[in-house]
């Protein structure tokens, strides 16, 4: 009885081990690497900005607010790139929470 108990305790946690591999390589694959050109622009990008903080203070405006009824976007839409110079991954971000979209990569949607 004890050696069944044991192999099915076994069996359990190869499962959650299993499952939560899975989980991982989904979420690892979604990423992609950056090219030399993004990794200059986005140094070019910082380089500036750094230059235009020390000599311009940033101007002080309300945003305007951005309506749900004016985002006209098809559910899994790729609507941006997200860009992590720090760990050099750029991720593209898609419209929607619908399960197949879910399954795509990192999502955007307005909930209220």
């Amino acid at each position: 009885m004890k050696r069944w108990l044991g192999l099915v305790l076994l069996f359990i946690g190869l499962s959650i081990v299993i499952v939560n591999f899975l989980e991982w390589n989904i979420g690892h694959t979604a990423a992609q690497d950056f090219t030399e050109e993004e990794a200059d622009e986005v140094a070019e990008v910082a380089q500036t900005l750094e230059k235009e903080m020390i000599f311009t203070p940033p101007s002080i405006e309300e945003p305007t607010p951005v309506l749900t009824s004016d985002i006209q976007e098809e559910a899994g839409a790729n609507i941006a790139t997200l860009l992590i110079p720090k760990i050099e991954q750029k991720y593209s971000i898609y419209w929607g929470t619908d399960p197949s979209t879910l399954t795509q990569g990192v999502v955007m949607a307005i909930l209220f």
